[in-house]
């Protein structure tokens, strides 16, 4: 087992992780230790939604109750971080601590009052022209992009459509295309040049009854887009999966009709990942039975796809590609172990003993 100092925070790790090789970019070449490496690595950084343990095959928890094989592979040939902890058990301010690398208190969307204390929960917002990741990346030359689940960033003007309205009415129309572009010039002031398939919330939290369902392929489709957009340059995706969070049941996930986006109804349906109609077929071929896999299935077809699309323009062997729960299920929202002890995984073609792990 690889062994790596305890005490080491996650966000320090992580830090590291990332920026060091893009370091050697924005340093004085007299600065640097080695000669200048001659590919920057692309990074493609995965977060996922109240992901349980049981839901990793590569845990003792989850092993041989789930047909994830692309997440499978990412653990055989990557390294799994077992001792893992995050900054904040829920989903807003571990995503604020991801991105900009700071505790979600230092957020400015809402001060400390001098009288009352300031809780930190669903009220952490990264600001208009806060420094995230993603503005360090640009700076280095990388092109950027975000798709699937912002609730973090700050979305001014942003107006939820009422529960019961109708997507398809022009009114309601115009209101989710407003929505849209203002999420996209939110998203572009904190680092991200590109930005699509985004959902505000989570499903249930967007507006519209008729639209609070998951969409991967819609998602996964904008990433193979950014991709494609992207090959020839360094890059870092953002893929934010709205699973496994809820709702779970199938008619509102898997089962959904695949033109249902958070931006209204498509014409047509997206494509890139397998019908979705496979996957209870393959769950069973797989003699897979625990209940509820469905939705797995498809998100390792998410993943499988980035992954495909990489190897097909040949950039797997300079990606770097982060697999990160955003928090621990089993205690969401306290400080206990189930809440912040959070498993991941990192993989690079090479870049590390297969199947190996870390404590860090």
């Amino acid at each position: 087992m690889m062994k790596h100092p305890t005490a080491m925070s996650r966000r320090t790790f992580m830090s590291h992780v990332l920026c060091a090789n893009v370091a050697s970019w924005t340093l004085p070449q007299t600065l640097r230790s080695e000669p200048r490496p001659t590919e920057r690595p692309n990074i493609v950084f995965f977060i996922l939604d109240d992901m349980h343990r049981h839901m990793f095959n590569c845990l003792p928890e989850g092993k041989g109750k789930n047909l994830t094989p692309t997440i499978d592979r990412l653990a055989a040939e990557g390294m799994l971080m077992l001792g893992q902890h995050v900054a904040s058990p829920v989903c807003t301010p571990s995503r604020y601590n991801c991105l900009t690398g700071r505790y979600a208190s230092r957020t400015l969307a809402n001060p400390t009052s001098p009288s009352d204390q300031t809780v930190v929960t669903w009220n952490t917002h990264i600001l208009a022209h806060d420094v995230t990741l993603a503005t360090r990346l640009k700076q280095a030359g990388y092109a950027t992009g975000f798709v699937g689940k912002n609730h973090v960033v700050k979305v001014p003007g942003w107006t939820k459509v009422d529960w019961d309205a109708d997507p398809t009415a022009p009114k309601v129309k115009s209101q989710l295309d407003r929505n849209a572009e203002r999420t996209r010039s939110a998203l572009n002031t904190v680092g991200f040049d590109f930005v699509d398939r985004i959902y505000h919330n989570n499903p249930d939290g967007n507006g519209s009854r008729h639209l609070a369902v998951h969409n991967l392929d819609w998602i996964a489709e904008g990433a193979l887009k950014f991709i494609d957009h992207n090959r020839d340059k360094p890059f870092f995706l953002y893929v934010a999966s709205t699973i496994p969070h809820g709702p779970t049941a199938r008619e509102r996930s898997w089962q959904a009709d695949p033109r249902i986006t958070a931006d209204g109804i498509l014409e047509t349906p997206p494509q890139g990942l397998p019908d979705r109609d496979s996957l209870p077929h393959r769950l069973k071929a797989a003699g897979v039975g625990t209940p509820g896999r469905e939705n797995l299935l498809w998100l390792d077809d998410a993943v499988g796809a980035v992954m495909a699309r990489l190897e097909k323009h040949g950039l797997d062997k300079n990606t770097m590609v982060f697999f990160f729960n955003d928090h621990g299920q089993a205690a969401k929202g306290t400080l206990y172990q189930g809440g912040v002890s959070n498993p991941s995984i990192i993989w690079r073609k090479g870049g590390f003993p297969g199947g190996s792990t870390s404590d860090a």
